[in-house]
């Protein structure tokens, strides 16, 4: 049953089972590591994560989601009629 303590030895001992009895070792070792923007290497082009993050978000935002607008303000509109 999840969430109860014999739930919790239960799936402890499939995990170990399957995976090996290190499997809890290797996975608190990875939790310390940063990948992507959280990155404090330093990459190819000399950047850390944050300075990526920082261009790459600073470009995104500089593209626009809205449509440029027609001479009618509608893309099916004719042109000098109003909609009612």
């Amino acid at each position: 049953m999840a969430g109860t303590h014999n739930g919790g030895k239960k799936s402890e001992a499939t995990i170990k089972a399957k995976y090996g009895s290190d499997f809890y070792k290797k996975l608190g070792k990875m939790g310390g590591s940063a990948k992507g923007f959280a990155s404090e290497k330093v990459d190819k082009n000399g950047l850390t994560g944050f300075q990526r993050a920082k261009i790459y978000g600073s470009v995104a935002g500089q593209i626009s989601r809205r449509k440029a607008k027609t001479e009618g303000g509608l893309e099916n509109e004719p042109v000098g009629q109003t909609v009612a």
